[in-house]
């Protein structure tokens, strides 16, 4: 297996940072789940939701869920990108090649990709492509695998040193404001919050932040008086042509959903679990591999774009049947 990362995220973007129960337990089997830790991961219980900022929250426990893991896990997205590409570079057959940029696919047959590094452009064979480039996936488009863009959004964060969320190891949604906001402890003694910005808007709206409850919400200003923001340009992605035999899609480069769900990293762990399990079922025969896992994945993609809009419209909506 090769590798190929054109350039971690700058520390100034936004980018997936929780993982839910079955990812952290599929990053387990697979040895990566302690390198995380190391890297200062800590464990997330479930998710609370908070209707005002006088609400108590209603808890939404991972544990209530049979056979379940308890926990899933959230880190600083560039600690855990960093760490995962050092843990996997350990692992026998595989090579990573940092700062490499695939820029074109040469697909069927055996396909070719052409590979820019510092040193210069290299063509490398490949029995079998996988894009994991996100929602932007130049792959994907020169696959010519179509998808519906939803409209684009801005989500602008912030780190909150010694943020006193009302109820630590959870994250939270709070939903008195006409966009929901996403909080989680990201770290030992840090919270990251995410505002949804509405189209026009270039700062966050007083009655989000008046939606947080105390003492939170001063935690949460005193950090966006001394930080500067960080950002993130985020739209749903919906397949029209959903598959194609030269090429594996993983993640947000094959369709993605609200950041409401926090189910990006958990959805891309998912994805690249059931291709190797598909690779594995029909060795040699990447077509009936990769018709195998865009079956597989279909239906979880289905139920992951539902939830995502439904989840939005009734945190958001003020109808009875919201309520």
């Amino acid at each position: 297996v090769l590798l190929c990362e054109a350039g971690l995220p700058s520390r100034r973007r936004l980018a997936g940072e929780l993982m839910h129960p079955p990812a952290a337990r599929a990053l387990d089997d697979l040895g990566l789940l302690e390198p995380l830790e190391k890297a200062g991961a800590v464990a997330s219980r479930g998710f609370a939701v908070f209707r005002s900022a006088q609400d108590s929250g209603t808890k939404l426990s991972y544990a209530e869920i049979p056979g379940g893991r308890p926990s899933g896990l959230a880190i600083e997205h560039h600690s855990m990108t960093q760490t995962l590409l050092d843990a996997v570079a350990e692992q026998p057959g595989v090579w990573v090649w940092q700062n490499a940029r695939v820029i074109r696919a040469q697909l069927g047959g055996r396909s070719t990709v052409t590979v820019r590094r510092s040193d210069g452009s290299v063509e490398v064979a490949a029995g079998l492509v996988v894009s994991a480039e996100g929602r932007s996936s130049k792959l994907r488009e020169q696959a010519g695998m179509t998808c519906d863009r939803g409209e684009p959004f801005v989500m602008m964060g912030w780190r909150v040193p010694g943020g006193r969320l009302p109820l630590p190891g959870y994250g939270h949604v709070f939903i008195g404001a006409r966009t929901p906001t996403l909080a989680y402890t990201m770290a030992e003694d840090v919270v990251r919050i995410m505002f949804e910005l509405e189209p026009g808007q270039d700062e966050v709206p007083r009655a989000a932040l008046e939606a947080l409850p105390q003492p939170f919400r001063g935690d949460v200003e005193r950090a966006m008086r001394s930080s500067a923001a960080q950002l993130a340009k985020v739209f749903s992605l919906k397949p029209v042509q959903a598959s194609c035999d030269r090429l594996a899609v993983v993640g947000d480069a094959g369709g993605c959903a609200h950041p409401l769900t926090a189910s990006g990293i958990s959805f891309c762990v998912r994805d690249a679990v059931s291709l190797a399990l598909a690779v594995a079922r029909y060795p040699g025969d990447s077509e009936a591999a990769l018709a195998h896992y865009y079956g597989e994945r279909s239906g979880p993609l289905r139920a992951r774009m539902t939830l995502g809009e439904a989840l939005f419209e009734v945190f958001t909506s003020d109808t009875a049947e919201a309520r």
